[in-house]
């Protein structure tokens, strides 16, 4: 019986049991908060409940068992489908922890073991359900109010905690949930770095489990290869279950699992369990050993027996037992508290330039963003939009800011998603010196604007240059000063907002000022 798993396709199985959720890590967690939504029902008629496998036409008939036939429902009807997180309370953290939108892959690592002969996508997940039929039944409904999970590593990243996986590092067939995942990679390209303390602490990953708080291990990714995969990591992290904390939910849920029963001769079992809760742990980039302006590129989970975070996945012990039972919720990703910024690596530089700020920086990889907002402060705190630029491939990217302040100019670039998230560049600065007084006037203008400049200007030379929202030139003339009030002729300019340039050549100070011209 147990040479033909070596031939078997994703198999899953079905049992229920109820669950408060809670989270809790290194640093404790006191509150979450959830957003739900619903989907349409999906139906699967006339399976066999002795094995069900999961294929992208979804689940069919694995073995013919006589006599068991059975309906599945996923999205059964419900108040809610899908259990989203949308913030977290740390302990010693004084604002709210949230996820980070990266872009972002899951990949799961595979490898062969005395009860799967090889790496295929062997899998057994669980999922919320408002009923399953009693143990021993030959035919009956399973009502799986969470969705079904078609691809195991794009499920992770689907911010659910109504799913996840069933015992996902076990081997052996101690217990009939066993596959043969070695590791789960949460890889972000582009790499992330923290910019300072506060971002080490503040800012890290979070593991939800089912149940107790299975033990595993975890590690940061700090390099990649052209295919993304992990060829290095930081130290090797242990887990422990006293790491987990309480119960964050007032009443739990349902859940049940699909996989196949080996034990039983590929019969399921379906069976009842209650008040398992969801724990969650938040281990910290100083708990994974990653400096300030070290780039990372995401994080690896290890079952609990692995003694070296080797980037080779089949080194690992692969008699994995019932100490690697962890049942991770589908929700990966990086967390950060508000004060935390997590920048997106870039090299990135600010410089002036004739009375503008010359922005520049380099793309080293194109995961990172579809789009570049600039934006601009003057205090370091309240940031606005100045422009934005496509981002369509990993090179040099350059703009102008034609209309900086005086003074203070802080500039940071936020690399934005389709779905409107996304990171932050590191903050650069540029000072422009408070200018000496000059008056325009009137304010809007139309074809005439009178200048009024401070007396030392007189009998020097300036050039006065006019600049329309697009940044270009449109008006330029050279004139030498003989009173402190005299006309520009503005040549019938079109109506809108410019910005008047005007250069002292004798003591090269100039004066920005912003005026308006109506027709």
């Amino acid at each position: 019986m147990y040479s033909s798993l070596s031939r078997l396709i994703p198999v899953l199985l079905l049992f229920c049991i109820q669950t408060p959720l809670n989270v809790l890590g290194q640093t404790p967690v006191s509150t979450i908060a959830t957003s739900g939504s619903t989907a349409p029902v999906v139906t699967y008629s006339n399976l066999k409940a002795a094995g069900l496998r999961n294929t992208s036409g979804g689940l069919i008939s694995y073995w013919d068992s006589t006599g068991s036939d059975f309906t599945v429902n996923f999205n059964a009807p419900a108040a809610i489908n899908t259990l989203s997180l949308t913030q977290m309370t740390v302990s010693g953290i004084s604002s709210a922890v949230i996820k980070i939108p990266t872009s972002s892959m899951v990949r799961i690592r595979r490898s062969k073991n005395d009860q799967v002969g090889d790496d295929r996508n062997y899998f057994n997940f669980w999922a919320a359900c408002s009923s399953i039929p009693t143990t021993g039944s030959t035919s009956g409904t399973f009502n799986f109010t969470a969705p079904e999970v078609l691809n195991p590593d794009e499920a992770f990243l689907s911010n659910n905690l109504t799913s996840g996986y069933d015992n996902i590092f076990q081997n052996t067939i101690a217990s009939p949930h066993f596959g043969n995942i070695e590791r789960i990679d949460f890889i972000i390209p582009s790499g992330l770095k923290p910019i300072n303390d506060t971002d080490r602490i503040e800012s890290g990953a979070v593991l939800f489990d089912r149940g107790s708080g299975d033990p595993f291990k975890i590690a940061a990714i700090t390099a990649v290869n052209a295919s993304n995969v992990p060829t290095a990591f930081g130290p090797l992290i242990s887990i422990a279950t006293v790491q987990f904390g309480p119960p964050l939910l007032a009443a739990g849920f349902d859940y049940g699992i699909m996989i196949n029963d080996v034990n039983y001769y590929g019969q399921s079992r379906p069976s009842t369990n209650n008040n398992q809760n969801i724990k969650g742990v938040f281990i910290s980039l100083r708990d994974l050993g990653i400096a300030v302006n070290q780039k990372f590129y995401g994080y690896a989970i290890f079952g609990d027996d692995v003694v070296t975070a080797d980037p080779d996945w089949t080194t690992y012990p692969n008699n994995s037992n019932a100490g690697s039972q962890l049942d991770p919720v589908n929700m990966l990703g990086m967390f950060k508290s508000s004060k935390s910024v997590l920048s997106v690596p870039v090299n990135f530089e600010v410089a002036k330039h004739n009375n503008q700020s010359a922005l520049n920086f380099t793309l080293y990889n194109k995961y990172v963003s579809d789009e570049v907002i600039i934006e601009r402060s003057v205090d370091g705190i309240n940031y606005t939009a100045i422009g934005t630029l496509p981002v369509a491939e990993a090179r040099d990217y350059s703009y102008n800011d034609v209309a900086p302040a005086e003074g203070n100019n802080f500039y940071r670039l936020f690399f934005k998603e389709k779905k409107g998230s996304g990171g932050y560049s590191q903050v650069k600065m540029v000072q422009f010196p408070k200018t000496e007084y000059v008056k325009a006037y009137p304010v809007p203008a139309t074809d005439v604007l009178n200048l009024v400049v401070p007396d030392n200007w007189k009998n020097k030379s300036i050039k006065v240059e006019l600049w329309n929202q697009a940044g270009h030139l449109v008006q330029q003339n050279s004139l030498k000063v003989n009173a402190t009030s005299f006309p520009l002729v503005l040549n019938k300019k079109q109506s809108g907002f410019y910005q008047l340039r005007i250069f002292n050549t004798y003591d090269q100070t100039s004066v920005i000022k912003n005026i308006t011209i109506i027709q």
